[in-house]
This record gives C-alpha cells, structure tokens and sequence, in this order.
C-alpha cells in the first residue's frame, strides 16, 4: 500500500512539473488534491514516529521542564532568562500541549509530522509561484526526504519544524506582495516606497510571520537574505527598492539573532569550551560540512544522530573543499544567463541557510559533533529544488525523455519514501537511538554515557511483587547485573573516549550508587562539579552525601545547588530532609531552630511546585515522626493523595497517624487503599489495628 501511494504520488509529480503557463483546472484539483497527496505521503512515510516516545533532551526541554509545567511559565519563556534559549514561541506551544497530552509522546510527534507535511505543501506553492519547474515534486521529495527525518521525529526539534513552517508561510506572503507591484525596472529607494509597502496586507502579514518565526527560533535569520535571491531569480538583478523593502526583515533578524546569541553564551553553553579552534580553521572546517551536507542531501543513507567529530585544520590543503564549492558557485555565476542560473540560484540558497550552523558561531551540539542533520533542514530545500526542477527539465525533452523523467522521478520518491520509513524506527526510544547511533559512529562518547544511564534506570527499575516466584526473581537479578555490567563497559568507554567530560563521570556515578558504593559514587560527583559545578551536580552529591550520613554536607551542597538555581524545588525538599536528619542528633534550641528550617524548606518548596506530592508527603513523616504531631501530618498526606491518588506510602503513614489519634476506620480504609495501590503493610501494624479496632 505505502508503494503504491508514493508511485501514484511521484506519477501526480509528473504531470504538475510544468509549471510554465499550467492548464486551468478544477480548484480542487489544482490545489487541494495535490496538497492531500504531499500531507499523505508525510503522514505514510513519518508513520513509525507515531508509536516512539521521548528521546534524548526531551526530558530537559518537556517532560521535565519546569518551566513548560509552571502555571507562569509562558511569562518567563517570553520575559525571563531563565530558558537556556530564546524560542518563546516554540516553548509556549509546548507549553499548552502539555496540558493536552502531558507525558504521552504520540500527540507530539503528531504534531511535529503535521508541521512537517504543511512545510512540504508551502514548499510547493513558494516555487509555483517564483515559477521553478517540478515545484510539486519538490515540494513531495521534502516531505519523504529522510534527512528531515531528525527534525520531524525528535520532539525537541519543534523548534525546526515550527519556524520552517512560518518562514514558508512569510516567503510566500512576500512574493504575493511583490506579485502586486510593478517590475519596472526602477530603482528609486525613497520612502514612499517603503510607506506604500506597510500599507499593503500581504507585507504586513509577511512582515508578521517572519517575526513568528524568529520567535520560534533564530534559524531562518537568512530569510532577508532569501528574498533579494528571490528578486534576483525573478528579475535577473536586485534594485534598490527591493533592498529598501527588505531592510525591516533585516532588522528583525539582527535583533533576534543577537538575543540568541547571548541566550547561547550566557545559558546553553554558560562558558563551556564548545569549540577551541580559531576562525581561519573554522572557516576551513566550514568548506568540508557544506560538501558534507549536499552529500547527505543528494545521498541521504548512513544517517547518524551523532556524526563524527572531525578534527579541525587551518593548513591550505584543509581549504581545499570551501574553495571548490565557492569555484562551483563562481562558475555557475558566469553563465548565469543560460544553465547556470538555476544552479546558483539553488546551490548559493543551500549556502546562505546553512551560513547559521557552519561554525562561525558557537552552537551546544558542537560539543559532540560539527554537523547534525537537523541543521539543515532550512537548506534542504534549495537541493531537492534543484532536483525536481532537473527531472521537470529532463520530461521537457519530449515523449521519450518523458518516460525516463517519469520512471526516475517515481524511483526517487519510493526510495525517499522507504528510507524515511526505515529512519524513523531508529527514533523509536531512546536506547534504539544510542545503539543505533553507536553502531555507526563506535566514538560517540555522549551516546556510551547516555545508555549508560538509560541500562542503570531500567536495572534499578521495580521488578515484580515479591510473592513472584523464585526463579522468576533470580532471573531479574541476573538481567539487572547484566545491564550494570554493560553499562560499566559504556561508562569505561565514554571515559577513554573523553576523559574530562563531567556527564561520563556522572553516569557512573548513577551506577555505583545503584550498586551500594556510595563512597565511590562521591569521588564520581566531585569530578563532576571539578568539571562542571552546575545546579544538578551539586544536588546529586548531596544525595550521595545523605545517603552516607553526611547530612550537614548534604545541606551545603544542596544550599550551594540553591544559590545557583533559586527555583530548585527538589534541592528545597531534600535540604529539608538533611535538616529534620540534623536535628534528630540535637537538643533544645539546635534541635528547634533545625526543623524550624526544615519546615521553611518545605514550604518553599510546595510554593514553588504546588503539584509536589513528595515535599507533602515528606513534610507529614515530620509532623507525625518527629514531633507527634498527627493532624497536621493527616493534612499533608491527604494533599498528597489528592495530587497523586496511587500514592501507596502516604495511604499507609495517614493510617498510623489515624491510628495514633484512634480513629480506626479511617485507619483501616486507608490500609485497604494501600493494598489497591500495590502496597503490602507490615503484618504487626495490622495486627495492632485489629486488636485495637475490636475493642
């Protein structure tokens, strides 16, 4: 069936590749149909993505994001620095999606998909209109081109799908604004040209897309740039006026990409060493990846998440390859006039979209490698542009060249369909994606780390009920030792690979402390912070520290964690908790003024996270174990129970604090809510409540 959808739809390619003077047709049919076809083949080809989860960062930028779950979050997306980037518009989207599917990925990726496919259909109606021929097979060949496959299937990258959508939508405002005036030839820049443009709607509506678009994120900053090839490839020269009307994109852009750089420099990196190299090796770095990319683009097989990190040179034969492809440009330039119009048109558009992530600039991914494929999926376009224009070309020849047009056309498709198929599974989860990216590329480290810590979760993860049989039980210990043993291995290996790279050390830190060695677990976490002293660093070591007892170093660690994260409201609950353990060792005044702070930690806290079951629950064992006080501690379980109503442990402290003010029922209904919820009550409780309930 996916065949034969794709073959109907590359044989639809052929027929709607002339696109000089096109016969009238049916709204419908020259509209809609072939919008259906390209959103189809995108939903057929993305399918698998409809059944994978998360992956890596979007724990950070979603599902663990305090931000997208905080009630202000859309004030501080828009008006804060607390984000690690600029994309406020992307992050409130987000943000009002979580309300809707929370922590169920399906309805994310479908949405990423959908963006993805109206792209694809923008794509085609921007090149009908600038009059590029094959412009529907183009825009067919970017909704199956499995280089977009990184930015459609990975949940993250909305802040790819969403802004390529609005960058389309304003290219297109554009050209129906330019399409209203007259191409005279003239040249005047004075000002009632540019106060004419405002007055006109489709300016403004352009205007306004690409100001959303910049907002979702900085990566089509090129379109002012964009537009004046436009008026080039429609003219055959820019004018002043066409720079004048262009200037207002200009100044958007240069304003939101400085916004983005000091995001990138102040929260993403914060003073990492991204990259050490100088600008004329970056430069020369910046020949190889443009080569990469058209490579990708023409060849798309051998995907990988995480490419190899190559070394960077500034010797003259590593500038090589920039000046071939700027030689390649230069030649088409000189017979601009004949084929080589389209060509540079094409080529000097994939060069300009992919000026942003060359290198120039420091980018966070930089870290692990110099080219990823979700960096070009702006600059995609420019090549599968040139592609169905020269299949459009080659059915232009007459009825036999029409064959081969049509039989290479629907050959390039079905392969685009089937790899993009094959491409999504591996974003299926998160382990799938480290394997697979490891599989092709043995020397990403940040991949051995990452499964490292994904085999330590899913060891240390609850196994069965222990009235599971004996063999079944051991069974689980044998598979649990087995994944720490190749999670050690990971973790050995990321560390060869990079051995200052704090992230490493933290995974197997992760994995002492899942089996017992606390101790080794603290050396782990203080090379982190020696690395990279950040918020989460600190807190983790404080974890460590409490569980061997060291609970006014835990309190330092999580004071320090605090300091730097203001809004930490784990680190407030569990320096509470290092607090009440403080105070058990004290007496009068020391001892009041401990839990004193400790109750002050758990209200900020709640402040900060109303939803935290944990401080609530944490914050009743206080009442009732610390200092018997039963009605407060029946209050903050039972809010812990409203936040979470399978919450097992807080049914079962209620019940011993309803035991100890003898309210046996309650006490005894809360016994049987916690044995719904999993939970197996120690048997000498029970019996004292049935002693007691009886008499």
């Amino acid at each position: 069936m996916k065949s034969a959808i794709v073959l109907t739809s590359a044989a639809s390619a052929v027929r709607m590749s002339r696109m000089s003077n096109p016969p009238e047709r049916p709204r419908a049919a020259r509209r809609f149909l072939p919008a259906a076809l390209i959103i189809a083949a995108a939903l057929l080809a993305c399918a698998p993505v409809f059944r994978a989860g998360f992956i890596w960062d979007d724990d950070v930028f979603l599902t663990q994001n305090p931000l997208i779950h905080a009630s202000d979050g859309l004030y501080r997306f828009w008006f804060t620095a607390e984000p690690p980037d600029y994309f406020p518009l992307t992050s409130s989207m987000l943000w009002f999606e979580w309300r809707l599917w929370g922590a169920n990925a399906a309805g994310y990726h479908v949405v990423n998909v959908l963006l993805h496919a109206a792209s694809a259909v923008l794509l085609w109606r921007v090149l009908l209109r600038l009059k590029v021929p094959g412009a529907w097979l183009a825009g067919l060949l970017f909704a199956v081109h499995p280089v977009a496959v990184e930015s459609v299937a990975w949940i993250t990258e909305r802040k790819n799908t969403l802004p390529m959508a609005l960058y389309l939508a304003s290219i297109l405002a554009y050209l129906r604004f330019d399409d209203c005036t007259h191409h005279d030839g003239t040249t005047s820049t004075t000002n009632g040209n540019l106060q004419s443009a405002f007055r006109n709607p489709h300016y403004l509506f352009s205007l306004g897309l690409f100001l959303l678009a910049l907002l979702a994120k900085t990566s089509v900053v090129i379109l002012p740039a964009v537009l004046l090839g436009c008026a080039w490839w429609r003219k055959g020269r820019v004018t002043g006026r066409d720079i004048l009307r262009v200037l207002p994109f200009a100044a958007l852009a240069a304003a939101l990409g400085l916004v983005t750089v000091w995001f990138q420099n102040h929260s993403a990196i914060a003073g990492e060493a991204v990259r050490t190299d100088g600008l004329a090796a970056r430069a020369a770095c910046a020949g190889w990846a443009v080569w990469f990319y058209l490579y990708k683009a023409l060849l798309p097989v051998n995907l990988c998440f995480v490419y190899p990190r190559w070394a960077t040179s500034a010797s003259l034969l590593a500038f090589v390859p920039g000046f071939l492809f700027l030689a390649m440009l230069c030649l088409c330039a000189g017979f601009r006039r004949s084929w080589g119009r389209p060509f540079l048109f094409a080529l000097g558009y994939f060069l300009v979209a992919l000026l942003p992530v060359l290198g120039f600039l420091n980018i966070y991914f930089m870290r692990y490698s110099l080219v990823a494929d979700h960096w070009q999926y702006t600059a995609l376009i420019g090549v599968v542009a040139l592609a169905a224009g020269l299949l459009a070309w080659i059915m232009e020849r007459g009825a036999a060249w029409r064959t081969v047009g049509m039989a290479a056309a629907g050959a390039l498709v079905l392969c685009c369909g089937v790899l993009t198929f094959r491409q999504t599974l591996i974003y299926h989860d998160e382990e799938t994606l480290w394997r697979d990216t490891l599989a092709k590329n043995p020397k990403a480290w940040i991949a051995y780390g990452n499964l490292a810590g994904l085999l330590v979760q899913k060891a240390a993860a609850p196994g069965a009920d222990s009235s599971a049989p004996a063999v079944a039980a051991e069974l689980r210990r044998a598979g649990s030792a087995a994944l720490l043993d190749e999670a050690e291995q990971c973790c050995e290996k990321a560390l060869a690979l990079q051995p200052r790279e704090a992230e490493a050390y933290g995974h197997r830190a992760l994995l002492r402390l899942v089996r017992g060695q606390v101790a080794a677990a603290m050396q782990d976490y203080d090379k982190v912070i020696e690395l990279d002293p950040t918020p989460e660093a600190y807190y983790n070591r404080a974890e460590a520290a409490a569980r061997l007892g060291r609970y006014q170093q835990a309190v330092d660690d999580y004071s320090e964690a605090i300091r730097l994260r203001p809004g930490y409201a784990q680190a407030y609950g569990n320096r509470a908790l290092a607090f009440v353990q403080l105070a058990a060792a004290q007496k009068g005044a020391m001892q009041f003024d401990l839990r004193r702070h400790a109750f002050d930690d758990f209200g900020k806290a709640i402040a900060l996270q109303p939803d935290y079951a944990l401080a609530y629950f944490n914050r009743g064992n206080t009442w009732l174990f610390e200092i018997r006080y039963a009605d407060e501690a029946i209050a903050d379980y039972t809010r812990a129970i409203a936040i979470n109503p399978g919450y097992a442990a807080a049914y079962l402290n209620r019940a011993i604090a309803y035991y100890t003010i003898k309210d046996y029922p309650r006490a005894q209904s809360d016994v049987r809510a916690a044995e719904r919820c999993g939970a197996r009550p120690n048997p000498d409780f029970l019996r004292l409540l049935s002693e007691a309930a009886g008499r």
